[in-house]
């Protein structure tokens, strides 16, 4: 009786056309914050200048604490791959990709506040929207109930 392979063909077919997407978008996050990071310099090289971007600190630290979650969760979405939890590494992705976007929009603000506004609301409309579309795939993650995949699969 021949075996159809037609399903795990398209399935890691899938896989890695997600896996393409999802390095494209992080370096999409990468480059755009490569930009915003020099035209940050020249905005605030002068001595005048400095003094404005201190009365920014706050957003500063925002910054950086968004900045070290996005690195952080890329890196947890890198060990969950490697450890063969895609369910997890999915849900997982999608929350670096939100880190990711938002250190972007905070870069923005800080170069230019009212613009940066502007971008924010866009940013927060489309997080709720990919936030609603996505709301069960996180309750079954974070309830523990994952994917039928990786409830068949053998413990290692």
């Amino acid at each position: 009786m021949p075996v159809d392979h037609s399903a795990a063909l398209r399935n890691h077919s899938t896989n890695e056309q997600t896996l393409n997407l999802t390095v494209a978008l992080h370096g999409i996050n990468f480059s755009v914050m490569m930009v915003l990071c020099p035209l940050l310099q020249i905005k605030y090289q002068s001595e005048s200048a400095k003094t404005s971007l201190e009365k920014k600190s706050g957003i500063m630290v925002a910054f950086y604490v968004v900045l070290i979650s996005y690195v952080l969760t890329v890196m947890k979405e890198i060990n969950l791959l490697i450890q063969n939890s895609v369910h997890h590494a999915i849900v997982i992705r999608n929350l670096s990709l939100y880190f990711g976007s938002l250190a972007n929009v905070l870069l923005v603000s800080i170069i230019e506040p009212l613009f940066g506004v502007i971008v924010f609301a866009i940013w927060f409309y489309c997080f709720v929207i990919a936030a609603y579309a996505s709301h069960e795939e996180w309750y079954e993650t974070l309830m523990g109930r994952g994917s039928t995949e990786e409830q068949n699969r053998p413990p290692v």
